[in-house]
């Protein structure tokens, strides 16, 4: 079984470009399935420097049956390859410099991960042939590329080796290495998250484009200069086209808790890269879809929301309850939206991702001032004994705010003259009682009450008992409280 196990790993490696074929599935092959053999133990010449995993396969031959990982740099400079040490890896095998399928590719990558951050991803190359560490090098400076892509010492090859079936195994799930004749053709190159986990596996030759794909489907994020000071045209334009759909995604998955659909996320993007709209722009047209009006959140949920988007954070208790208090008390939700897409943080996020900010305007009369909304809400509540209706709000606010009636006017003829107040049919002491509420902010008093009751009894007229609570230095203090 070793034998026939080994052979699966050799002929899988394919030492030639094209296609290769394993005999054995990956599934059976185990961590004893394979010996460390070291190059003087080969015979003379066949390679130079190298640590190398041979078969004991008799059916192949020495120059098919090894697998070299070495690290080519000082040993100051060396990395271990760990799987679960948190960080992103992207982990190519293949002949180098020996095959042109994979040396393109991962000249590709090569130029792709100098726009990656390498304190969050790692970018691996492993040679899967009998190149000598002399051809390697010379191969990567005519190519222009670094060596902190090779690692490989004695302490690194056990990780190799296994992570390289796992790979291979994954591979034949995911549909892209035959599962009957386990063929592929080189380079195998996997995308792996900080846990070890793959993410995502592919052969042969990729283009730049299809490798900036796998990059941004595994959330592996471009930064926007390269760390060698070699631009790429192909990759700063899809760095800025990623970018913007990553901004657009995210509005997806936290506004509306969903992955985007095709047609939806390339109509935002779009608008978004041509100019037509901006990062406010955009955010308001997922908060103010009729999918999300659908989900009729709370006022709670709602500010709990946009925190989480805007501020890419949860909320704090004192600004969240100020928020929601404002929403309580009529100012609309878009007014709380124009006040998070104007945020520092929102600017920042948007900067994160090479996107004008912008703004929304406000068009309702209740979100032009603060004060008067909430003073016009207290007297639906007071004085009508419900909740203001958004027509009705915003007309009397337009009213204080264009200074068309003052808020005494407001408070007395305009509600107390009312149709709907008219038609309560309230009785005398029903009625003084809403007039304390409404202009001393506070139940009756029994001598109070009892006073204005007789006043009423003895000729006062409805509208002189309300002038005299409305000129009280009590409803000056509670206009003064709401700025009016």
């Amino acid at each position: 079984m070793k034998k026939k196990l080994l052979a699966a790993l050799a002929v899988g490696i394919g030492l030639v470009c094209g296609m290769v074929s394993v005999p054995a599935s990956a599934e059976e092959i185990t961590e004893d399935g394979y010996v460390i053999v070291s190059p003087e133990e080969l015979d003379e010449g066949l390679v130079s420097g190298n640590e190398i995993l041979e078969t004991e396969s008799t059916k192949l031959t020495k120059e098919e049956t090894f697998f070299s990982v070495r690290d080519i740099r000082a040993v100051g400079n060396r990395r271990d390859f760990d799987v679960t040490n948190g960080k992103q890896k992207i982990v190519l095998y293949g002949g180098i410099p020996s095959c042109t399928y994979t040396t393109k590719t991962m000249q590709n990558l090569y130029s792709i991960y100098q726009y990656l951050d390498p304190q969050k991803v790692e970018f691996f190359c492993f040679d899967m042939g009998s190149n000598c560490t002399l051809n390697v090098q010379q191969y990567l400076e005519q190519a222009g590329m670094s060596t902190d892509v090779f690692v490989g010492s004695r302490n690194e090859i056990d990780g190799a080796y296994n992570m390289f079936f796992k790979i291979f195994s994954a591979g034949k799930s995911m549909g892209v290495i035959d599962p009957d004749t386990s063929s592929y053709r080189m380079p195998l190159i996997a995308y792996i998250d900080g846990q070890g986990n793959i993410l995502s596996v592919t052969t042969d030759s990729q283009s730049l484009e299809s490798l900036l794909d796998k990059v941004s489907a595994c959330d592996m994020r471009l930064i926007g200069t390269p760390r060698n000071g070699v631009k790429n045209a192909t990759i700063e334009a899809r760095f800025s086209h990623i970018r913007v759909q990553n901004f657009v995604n995210r509005l997806y998955n936290i506004a509306l808790e969903r992955g985007a659909e095709e047609a939806g996320l390339n109509n935002w993007v779009q608008q978004l890269e041509s100019g037509k709209a901006n990062g406010a722009n955009v955010a308001y047209g997922f908060f103010f879809s009729e999918e999300y009006k659908e989900k009729n959140v709370s006022n709670s949920i709602f500010v709990e929301t946009l925190y989480m988007v805007m501020m890419d954070r949860p909320s704090d208790a004192t600004g969240k309850k100020t928020w929601v208090d404002l929403l309580d008390n009529g100012i609309s939700r878009e007014y709380v939206f124009k006040g998070f897409s104007e945020s520092e943080e929102f600017t920042k996020i948007c900067e994160s991702y090479g996107i004008n900010r912008g703004s929304v305007k406000l068009t309702q009369g209740r979100d032009r001032n603060e004060g008067a909304t909430r003073f016009v809400a207290r007297l639906y509540r007071n004085v009508l004994g419900r909740e203001y209706d958004v027509p009705g709000l915003n007309t009397w606010c337009n009213t204080i705010c264009d200074k068309k009636q003052s808020v005494e006017y407001v408070s007395t003829v305009g509600f107390f003259h009312s149709k709907e107040f008219l038609e309560k049919n309230t009785t005398d002491e029903e009625y003084v009682k809403i007039l304390y509420r409404t202009f001393l902010d506070r139940e009756y008093d029994a001598p109070g009450l009892k006073n204005w009751l007789n006043a009423l009894k003895n000729g006062k007229s409805r509208d002189e008992v309300l002038m005299g609570f409305s000129q009280s230095k009590e409803f000056k203090e509670i206009m003064a409280k709401y700025g009016l």
